[in-house]
């Protein structure tokens, strides 16, 4: 199943200064509005590529606001620093059960030889 997109507005890794966006400034940044400091909205975990440093107001919105399929996506939950979320997100992938890869992997090998003898005969 694809990963679903999001834009990094739902996610609880966008920061300015390094700390938590409100409620209010994600409104205005719906809104296509800029709040101050705009231009210092990041990413917690840099997973933007292609911005640049010197990236302008115009530049931050876009990326912001289109959506992607992000590896890093946290859904944000509010009153949690990108920090939390991050801990959160580590407790997460923790507690998920390793055995999916290896049983799929076995039953896919199985099925593999079970076509391959039926070609042989």
């Amino acid at each position: 199943m694809p990963q679903q997109q999001h834009t990094c507005l739902t996610c609880g890794f966008l920061t300015v200064r390094g700390r938590e966006i409100s409620a209010t400034e994600r409104q205005a940044l719906v809104a296509e509005r800029a709040p101050a400091d705009a231009e210092h909205l990041r990413c917690y975990l840099e997973l933007w590529d292609e911005l640049s440093p010197d990236a302008g107001v115009p530049d931050v919105l876009r990326e912001v606001q289109t959506p992607r399929t992000c590896v890093g996506h946290f859904a944000h939950e509010p009153g949690q620093s990108p920090k939390q979320h991050l801990l959160a997100s580590v407790q997460r992938e923790r507690r998920r059960p390793r055995w999916q890869v290896p049983t799929v992997v076995g039953v896919l090998l199985v099925v593999g030889t079970l076509v391959a003898r039926s070609c042989i005969s």
